[in-house]
């Protein structure tokens, strides 16, 4: 009864702060009571299911959702596909060329080359995946994850994967083995959680700035990214 209550007040919120959506997004949410999408046309926003009903939903500026992690991530980390991003065309006059000289020379170590407009604290290590630069440390410096894991630079953490292929580790298989139905939270992603039914999992997502709270077996507004390890 909580659940439902809170799941028609955050619909509420969500239709009054946000545009409609036309009748070709409703088919998205068909069976989805809880859930986000890719806007068919516009990556710089998504399409949010409450209560089977689909609500466009943009993503801050200079963000664009990614579907292979289901929130909005800097434009830097995820490019779109070809025309799926319109916005006003610019005439940029070229720049005269300058001379410099080698940018190395005043560089502090060779982390920070990879920290240049980063707006994250943490950039991946491009030769190493167990690895990563830590841009907010004087000067920047690269840093191990733990034994086990990779970094992953949209979750801002390291997390247990495949040093070899540098993929992220599944939910196994067992994990509603012997758990009662309901809700629980992802192993490892604050903003996914396994609702068990008869002992089978089914993975499933939060919208995106959303992350899942175990104690009310529901999701709760909070960036994903602040629930990385390598920030507390």
């Amino acid at each position: 009864m909580i659940q439902r209550v809170l799941y028609s007040v955050l619909l509420g919120v969500a239709l009054s702060l946000v545009p409609g959506c036309s009748a070709n997004l409703t088919d998205l949410c068909t069976g989805v009571r809880f859930g986000a999408f890719p806007h068919p046309t516009d990556c710089r926003q998504y399409v949010m299911c409450l209560l089977w009903t689909p609500v466009v939903v943009p993503c801050p500026s200079g963000y664009v959702y990614h579907p292979g992690v289901q929130f909005c991530v800097q434009e830097s980390q995820y490019r779109c596909e070809v025309g799926t991003t319109p916005g006003p065309t610019s005439t940029t006059t070229p720049e005269p060329t300058t001379t410099t000289t080698a940018e190395c020379v005043d560089r502090p170590s060779w982390e920070s080359f990879f920290c240049d407009d980063v707006r994250r604290a943490f950039a991946p290590n491009p030769m190493n995946c167990t690895q990563y630069i830590s841009c907010r440390s004087n000067p920047p410096r690269n840093l191990p994850c733990r034994v086990g894991t990779i970094f992953n630079d949209l979750y801002q953490d390291c997390l247990p994967g495949d040093d070899h292929t540098c993929t992220m580790a599944g939910v196994n298989g067992d994990f509603c083995t012997g758990r009662a139905d309901g809700s629980y939270s992802h192993p490892f992603l604050c903003n996914r959680f396994v609702t068990c039914v008869r002992e089978q999992g089914r993975l499933e997502s939060c919208p995106p700035f959303y992350v899942f709270d175990p104690r009310l077996t529901f999701c709760v507004k909070r960036n994903a990214v602040e629930c990385s390890s390598l920030l507390q």
